[in-house]
């Protein structure tokens, strides 16, 4: 494999996808690949239709297997190399543009390092990047399995806690 992960020294700890929005009215969405208390892995998903919206966040189980395949493709297709695509002169105001994050663990002669990619849409993308691209938003929607919790996050002043759950 030309420059991808070696599985057995890189340890994916988090990934975060967010899709691109207009933000003029507090419009969000934004989930993220990460393990629960337990040590399983999970996708919290953060929804909010605008600034006088509450925040859904819904949770997911992610199983082994989906996960091993995750890694595997972004392994195999050498996914993290898409990070290094030259900045696009495309610029929008007002607006999130999508973006993927990932943060990978690894053992550096002794010390635990973390290492960041971030892929976005303020890159210069060839037609077989786009390609790559879509499979990847195809392999994250994958990724979500059973749905664990569904929770509103709502002013404290309804609820102490901030959360209203479902």
């Amino acid at each position: 494999m030309q420059g991808g992960l070696n599985m057995n020294k890189t340890n994916l700890r988090e990934c975060a996808y967010s899709p691109g929005y207009s933000d003029m009215g507090g419009e969000m969405h934004s989930e993220t690949l990460k393990k629960d208390e337990d040590g399983n892995w999970q996708i919290v998903s953060r929804d909010r239709a605008s600034l006088n919206e509450p925040t859904v966040i819904t949770t997911y189980a992610v199983s082994q297997e989906a996960f091993e395949r995750f890694v595997y493709f972004l392994e195999e297709k050498d996914v993290l190399s898409l990070a290094n695509r030259k900045e696009s002169s495309f610029f929008l105001y007002d607006y999130s543009p999508w973006n993927y994050r990932f943060v990978f663990e690894k053992n550096d002669n002794g010390r635990l390092v973390w290492d960041r990619y971030q892929i976005s849409q303020y890159k210069e993308y060839s037609d077989s990047d786009n390609q790559l691209l879509e499979e990847l938003k195809r392999q994250f929607r994958d990724l979500h399995g059973e749905k664990i919790s569904l929770e509103e996050e709502i002013s404290n002043a309804l609820n102490n806690t901030g959360f209203l759950n479902r």
